[in-house]
């Protein structure tokens, strides 16, 4: 049976999930990285399945969402979407302790919500680099970084201020980066004094 307690925790989990994707979108979206719309299409989702466990209520023994009576396999399947978005990149952030002898984590268990941690915010895990060309046409520039520590998908290089420049395969236009070097083969040329910026996220940032 379950109880408004499990509703509650089942609520409040949704919520702060929630809350730790809007930071990232929010932060995304700040510094005009292409990743805010996956934060943005999670978020919808996110917002869809914690306003049916708002509507969710306990009437007369039975569960209802709104004026509809569901099952126990109707709430699962809730919880189990919601839990979906406990990902590999919030899992030292939210976590469940099913047994707190030998420390077994399970991040799929249908009743028991995880624990959200406090964290730090995503705009303080982002590395920053300028570059000021030096030379006309260069091709390749030295970064501080190597690109096997990078999360390579959070990676965005912009020309003073301008807009991003794409992380393409080495033949076609864009850049890439191979170790400590970023090579540029995009449509335009740099030129001295222009200033490179890039940001980027390190692995398990």
């Amino acid at each position: 049976m379950i109880s408004q307690e499990t509703i509650n925790a089942e609520l409040d989990l949704a919520k702060r999930i929630y809350l730790y994707y809007l930071d990232k979108y929010a932060d995304t979206l700040s510094i005009g990285s292409a990743n805010n719309i996956k934060w943005y299409k999670e978020l919808c989702q996110l917002y869809f399945i914690t306003d049916c466990i708002q509507m969710v209520s306990i009437r007369d023994g039975e569960l209802y969402v709104g004026s509809e009576v569901i099952d126990d396999e109707d709430w699962r399947t809730m919880t189990s979407l919601i839990r979906e978005f406990v990902n590999y990149d919030i899992r030292d952030i939210v976590y469940t302790e099913l047994d707190t002898d030998s420390k077994v984590k399970d991040y799929n268990s249908p009743l028991v919500p995880p624990i959200i941690v406090s964290y730090q915010t995503f705009n303080q895990n982002w590395e920053s680099q300028l570059i000021t060309v030096t030379e006309d046409d260069i091709t390749e520039v030295t970064v501080e970084f190597n690109i096997a520590d990078v999360d390579a998908d959070s990676i965005i290089v912009t020309v003073n201020d301008g807009n991003p420049i794409l992380v393409v395969a080495p033949e076609d236009e864009g850049i890439h980066f191979v170790g400590t070097t970023m090579y540029w083969h995009t449509y335009y040329n740099l030129k001295i004094d222009d200033v490179i910026q890039i940001q980027y996220l390190k692995n398990n940032a």
